[in-house]
């Protein structure tokens, strides 16, 4: 163990002083991080300055002051950050046709603006970035560092030079050439075959490929470049020097003496990637002093090569594979099992290899392994500052996690700030619901509004961040966010599929929104934090709104309401209005009769438990403590499927997919627009292959693609002739197995009371089509109606307020310049999307203008087919046609949640309130002023919890 000499100590502390009055002169920002050093072996601080560690001081020395300190407690634990020395995931690099491309650097498919916020959370600082393993030479891998600013990403562009003996590289395409000049006379010549074919092909090609290297560096000198026409092989002769390490992915252990049979007598650094079985050949493999990157642990699929004699082309691993290679002297790294994720590297490899072994496999060795070790992987006075930081032993503690992550002297990932109290002190804070305060401060802790105004006192140890202006987080009030399938088109990346379609009342949105898909976290930057998102309007019912948050987190908490309203949509509607006012009449009516139905059974229960106390008791201990049934059985194929297809020469087509999987067969009808109407159809199902035959006129269609997650990307094709692409997301179907049963026990269940015979009223049967009906007629959530035919729509409106007495909002622009004074009769809202000006007679029209002058409260949208990244423009350009800042402000945020029936969540700045915050440049709606910062439940965007 590492001892402070007394005379260093003090010398220490006089640095540390030292260290002070250089802040104070520079201004620079320092950190200091306190905790049990690792590669110390006892408590420190390091003291980090310019993204370098600038000192290393024992732990009761004390921070330079003005320092930002990093203190866990006396459990702190801080390691060098994490290498994944192995990765294709975050630069997918396709094949090149070319089976020796040595000028591939992976670093160019690696995109540094994406934020990642799982891999900064996981505690790897430095990643290491495959070309490809599907070709002999792919190319070169290339190191990045994790959050750092996008132009200082790369630490590496050509790290290492890759080559591939293992089986993908087999089969490269034939080499097809076009003639020069094409003609009759001039045919294109044959197509010339690549090597490899085969294992020994392989290392023939190799030998060969190492050999023209060491000619071209004869004839070409050093420093010069190949002649016009021949190959460059510059890259490959710095290999030969020793200047860049050779990794090439192996697993078998003939392949590997292979390989050390070829670099023998050379200068070659050689690294083995994969190594099932470089076990067996540990000591070969330190004798030429080369290393190894090792797959750790076991999959969390659990699924694993077949034992003896059942042989993989990978060859046998062995449980002890990596303590074998380092007793042999064989320095290892370890990345994560197979369909393992960044988030459990260390973990994997204290599996591995315990102790301070395993934490040098991924941060120390794993360095030197991608060649970074003289920057990154140690803990050292100089070098990039690069820590993870844990409340608790991670070698001890499997559970533990990174707290805070800083990747060059930057911190990217600290979930302490999500504990802390945050103070915004603004210059002007509009509340909206209550006055406009300057020079004032919001307080915010747990995610809660807890304090607003001049005199608030900043609690010890909160987080000051300043802003010119400080606003409610906006409201869209009709959107789709978050909801759109993706389709993967190849190269061409990943694209977006079709929006979602009008769909029944059983039907929630929020089962179907992703808040990490890529176009929620722009929103929210945007300022938007709350969004209602709605189907696709068209039908006359068109479906349910769910009320979401933008914080990007998974689960509930990014739910407000999962059912938030209604949409009707008439605005197609022609001819009488009877007909169309009796549908609706109908269909309220029976809304009504089911919450009634409901209703009274809820006031005879509290009848019958306040007269029947002990019973009551017993009858909620019996529903905590049940019977354990089986989980349903996972369905893959039945239900409705949707989305589009389209190909060159076909336009963008709507798809509908109905499918019923019974035992193991599977049949449907699939519905491609103005080509396929309800055509029927078999499938087969093979692993997550899915294929559908369909016969339409003599013509074989033919329907290809894999199954991921309720999704499907397909191929399509017709007698053998492709035709185009698509994607499709189940939105309804996935069934709940249950076991069969008799008729008699049928008959027995349904003639024994709910109650048992002890007088409980009977509980009615839910129906989920009705459900929303409930909160509609209870006034807890609103209906959004699209009008079109002037009679018809007043007809509607009419029974909507004056009958049923429904929070009515009208969302069409074109219908509200003839009907506004009728809308304000009746008490209805107004939801355009966005700020339509329109012409009517010849004079302009600014529909929400109009609106706040007949006092009908406004909530703007997006609407099913815009962009809510939009609504502050469109609350600015209210402004501009002269609505008042404070109504167009209120236009998305507190009559939006007052019309969504969320005002005691969002919508204003009070205490109790959610704490959704946009800090603003300049003065709200001022020409310049933009959006600086964006906080949704407390937490500042970026700064999200995984």
């Amino acid at each position: 163990m590492h001892s402070w000499h007394p005379v260093v100590g003090r010398a220490i502390v006089a640095l540390a002083f030292v260290f002070s009055l250089a802040v104070e002169a520079a201004g620079q920002r320092v950190i200091a991080v306190r905790g049990f050093v690792s590669s110390l072996g006892e408590p420190g601080t390091i003291v980090i300055e310019d993204g370098q560690v600038a000192g290393l001081l024992p732990s009761g020395a004390p921070a330079p002051a003005g320092a930002k300190v990093i203190d866990l407690g006396p459990s702190g634990w801080v390691l060098p950050g994490l290498v994944l020395a192995d990765s294709s995931v975050y630069a997918p690099t396709p094949a090149d046709v070319t089976a020796v491309n040595p000028a591939v650097r992976a670093a160019d498919a690696f995109d540094p603006f994406v934020p990642r916020p799982l891999l900064r959370a996981s505690g790897v600082t430095s990643l290491y970035l495959t070309p490809g393993r599907n070709r002999l030479m792919p190319g070169c891998g290339s190191v990045v560092r994790v959050g750092a600013d996008p132009m200082d990403a790369v630490l590496s562009d050509r790290a290492a030079l890759h080559v591939v003996v293992t089986p993908e590289a087999y089969n490269p395409p034939n080499l097809r050439e076009a003639a020069v000049p094409p003609g009759p006379d001039n045919p294109p010549p044959a197509p010339a075959a690549q090597f490899p074919r085969s294992r020994a092909g392989a290392f023939a090609a190799l030998r060969q490929l190492l050999e023209e290297a060491r000619s071209f560096k004869a004839k070409t000198g050093p420093g010069q470049s190949a002649l016009p026409g021949a190959a460059d092989l510059s890259g490959v002769v710095e290999v030969l020097d020793g200047k860049r390490p050779l990794r090439v992915r192996a697993e078998r252990a003939v392949d590997i003496l292979a390989l050390i049979e070829v670099i023998s007598g050379t200068q070659i650094k050689l690294v083995i990637e994969g190594g099932t079985e470089a076990w067996q050949v540990a000591e070969q493999l330190a004798q030429v002093n080369a290393g190894v990157i090792l797959r750790a642990g076991t999959p969390p699929s659990g699924r694993l090569p077949q034992p003896a004699p059942f042989e993989s082309d990978r060859g046998r691993g062995h449980p002890a594979a990596a303590r074998r290679l380092v007793a042999a002297g064989v320095r290892v790294a370890f990345v994560p099992a197979r369909d393992g994720g960044a988030e459990d590297l260390l973990w994997y490899a204290l599996d591995a290899l315990p102790g301070a072994a395993g934490i040098d496999a991924v941060t120390s060795v794993a360095a030197d392994l991608v060649g970074i070790g003289d920057r990154a992987g140690r803990i050292a006075v100089g070098r990039s500052a690069d820590l993870c930081v844990f409340d608790r032993d991670p070698t001890t503690h499997p559970e533990a996690r990174p707290v805070v992550v800083v990747s060059g002297g930057r911190v990217i990932h600290d979930l302490t700030e999500g504990a802390r109290p945050i103070a915004v002190l603004a210059k002007r804070v509009h509340t909206v619901s209550g006055e406009t305060m300057e020079d004032a401060i919001v307080v915010v802790a747990d995610g809660k509004i807890v304090a607003v105004g001049k005199d608030v006192v900043i609690p010890n140890g909160a987080r000051r961040v300043t802003a010119d202006t400080v606003i409610p987080g906006l409201i869209d009030a009709g959107g789709q966010v978050g909801i759109r399938s993706l389709r993967d088109a190849g190269d061409a990346g990943i694209q977006p599929g079709a929006a979602l379609p009008a769909q029944g009342m059983e039907k929630r949105p929020s089962d179907l929104f992703d808040p990490t898909f890529p176009n929620v976290r722009p929103l929210a930057e945007s300022g938007v934090t709350t969004i209602a998102v709605t189907p696709s309007g068209g039908q006359p019912t068109s479906g349910v709104l769910s009320i979401m948050k933008t914080s990007g987190r998974v689960g509930d908490e990014s739910v407000v309401r999962a059912v938030g309203g209604l949409l009707l949509d008439y605005s197609k509607a022609r001819g009488g209005a009877d007909r169309f006012v009796a549908a609706l009449k109908k269909q309220l009516d029976s809304g009504k009769k089911y919450t009634d139905s409901w209703e009274k059974y809820e006031k005879e229960l509290a009848k019958w438990n306040k007269a029947n106390p002990d019973a009551a008791r017993k009858a909620a201990r019996e529903r905590k403590v049940g019977e354990v049934s089986a989980p349903p059985v996972y369905d893959p194929l039945t239900g409705t499927w949707e989305g589009t297809i389209m190909g060159f020469n076909i336009d963008s087509k709507k798809a509908t997919l109905s499918v019923r999987l019974k035992e193991d067969k599977a049949k449907g009808t699939i519905t491609v627009e103005d080509v396929l109407e309800g055509q029927a159809f078999e499938v087969t199902v093979k692993d997550d292959a899915f294929k559908i035959e369909a016969t339409v006129d003599g013509a074989q269609h033919s329907f290809k693609g894999t199954l991921v997650d309720d999704q499907v990307s397909l191929s399509w094709e017709t007698d053998d002739a492709w035709q185009g692409f698509g994607s499709l997301r189940r939105i309804s179907g996935i069934p709940v197995h249950e076991e069969k049963k008799s008729a008699a026990e049928k008959k027995g269940a349904a003639a024994k009371p709910e109650g048992k015979g002890d007088g409980r009223p009977k509980k009615p049967k839910t129906v989920a089509a009705s459900e929303p009906y409930r909160a509609l007629l209870n006034a807890q959530i609103p209906v959004f109606v699209g009008l079109g035919d002037e009679r018809i729509a007043k007809a509607l409106v009419k029974l909507l307020r004056d009958e049923f007495e429904l929070t009515t909002v009208v969302i069409s622009p074109s219908v509200f310049p003839r009907l506004s004074g009728f809308l304000s009769a009746q008490g209805c809202g107004y939801a355009p999307p966005g700020n339509p000006v329109l012409r009517v007679k010849g004079k302009r029209v600014v529909t929400t203008l109009e609106a706040v002058r007949k006092q009908i409260p406004v909530a703007m949208r997006s609407g099913w087919d815009g962009d809510g990244r939009t609504l502050y423009a469109a609350a600015a350009h209210a402004v501009r046609c002269g609505v008042r800042r404070g109504d167009a402000l209120k236009m998305v945020t507190r009559w939006s949640a007052l019309i969504l029936n969320i005002a005691d969540r969002v919508g204003a700045i009070e205490a109790g309130l959610d704490a959704d915050l946009v800090l603003l440049t300049g003065r709200v709606f001022e020409p310049g002023t933009r959006v600086q910062r964006v906080m949704v439940d407390g937490r500042f965007v970026g700064e999200e919890v995984p």
